[in-house]
């Protein structure tokens, strides 16, 4: 497996005079084969040994980390010209993908398997912005080849509750951020910023939140002035929140709810993140914990009747006891993709509601988009009676915060 940068024609073209001529001066100084630029600009396999990485780093220092000046999209220059985001191909982390590189960004893009994964993320920018790295979670020489070629690293890589196969679930929600910290630390990254949710406790009963929780700790022990951002439940076209109910809607009328659903969320749209990120880092935020909610706070039985109104089906509420639900979620954890496990019991058995203690959207200066402006078109494909690509006209609604 090869890992690659840029070429050099294109980064080149992207820099000032100077750093044209200071690349050209560094070429001919390092020519041959089995030299560090060749090696790691031109993209030859990545030395696994200790030796091979300290003079990689002051390399990629050297070529990838540029003077802010001279990289400039249209009008927006970037405080960072290179940020790498772990998790991109998941549910948040192409929202912020691609509002990273829509302010100028050149934007790492790592990726487990194959490269075909972070297609989507590769239209998020202009030619040459995204840039994909192949990484092994298991081989932290490739973690410090990706952070030492970022200014900035955003960790976006986490699980909900366990799943087929899954033999070590605290792997992706406390090893690997820990991993990535410790690769930033070692390659003096200038910013942090860890995705964790809301919610974490060290005495949570959800495996998961208490895992996070750790993982928190530790990176501020890291790296102090790291940035912590914990978002409610997500809502977006790839969600698992409104769309787990719309299915649930299409396929039966009865709809389980646990714990009576009386605990209530505040719902986040998923670019609003990325926006939020691109803020903490034009603001220069340091050393804090963002709690980002939406503006409704919604019960899950509101949401249900919502999503019913939206897409005009029936339904009737089942009200099934605890142990019963986590009963159903462990045999549902044995599922390929599961969307109720033991943890997501847990999690939503309690309101899930922003606290004033740590700032939020109104410190960023940001609006957070409402459920009804968003729902529509999520929900849309699931309408019974209308076109499953126009929204449907809503009268009125159930939220609480239109009443």
């Amino acid at each position: 497996k090869f890992s690659y940068l840029i070429s050099l024609d294109d980064m080149l073209s992207k820099f000032s005079k100077r750093s044209v001529q200071h690349a050209s001066k560094l070429t001919k100084t390092q020519k041959g084969s089995g030299s560090l630029l060749n090696r790691f600009v031109y993209g030859s396999k990545i030395a696994s040994t200790q030796q091979a990485i300290k003079p990689t780093n002051f390399v990629l220092k050297q070529y990838a980390r540029q003077d802010p000046q001279n990289l400039k999209y249209g009008e927006s220059r970037s405080p960072f010209p290179v940020a790498a985001v772990f998790g991109c191909n998941g549910f948040i982390g192409r929202y912020i993908v691609c509002e990273l590189a829509r302010v100028g960004y050149q934007v790492i893009v790592p990726y487990r398997y194959y490269e075909e994964s972070i297609g989507i993320c590769k239209v998020m920018g202009d030619v040459g912005q995204i840039i994909p790295i192949n990484y092994k979670p298991d081989n932290y020489d490739s973690m410090l080849n990706i952070c030492a070629r970022a200014d900035i690293v955003v960790n976006a890589a986490g699980a909900r509750g366990r799943k087929l196969f899954d033999h070590n679930p605290s792997f992706s929600n406390y090893d690997l951020p820990v991993a990535i910290a410790n690769a930033c630390a070692d390659t003096n990254v200038s910013r942090f910023i860890h995705i964790s949710h809301q919610g974490v406790d060290e005495l949570s009963a959800a495996v998961s939140m208490r895992d996070k929780w750790r993982a928190e700790q530790k990176i501020r022990e890291i790296i102090p002035h790291s940035t912590i951002i914990r978002p409610n439940v997500v809502m977006g076209p790839e969600d698992r929140f409104l769309n787990m109910y719309g299915t649930m809607l299409t396929l039966s009328p009865n709809v389980l709810l646990f714990n009576r659903g009386r605990p209530v969320v505040q719902p986040v749209y998923a670019p609003n993140i990325g926006d939020a990120i691109v803020e903490i880092l034009r603001q220069d935020h340091h050393s804090e914990i963002f709690e980002l909610s939406g503006p409704d706070t919604l019960s899950h039985v509101d949401i249900i009747r919502y999503i019913a109104e939206v897409t005009q089906r029936d339904y009737t509420l089942k009200f099934v006891p605890s142990i019963f639900s986590r009963a159903l979620a462990f045999v549902n954890e044995f599922t390929w993709k599961p969307t109720v496990t033991r943890d997501y019991v847990e999690i939503f058995s309690n309101d899930l509601e922003r606290s004033e203690e740590y700032p939020g959207f109104e410190e960023l200066g940001i609006i957070p988009a409402h459920m009804k402006d968003i729902a529509p078109d999520i929900l849309s494909r699931f309408n019974e009676n209308d076109d499953p690509y126009r929204p449907p006209e809503i009268t009125t609604t159930s939220i609480k915060s239109e009443l």
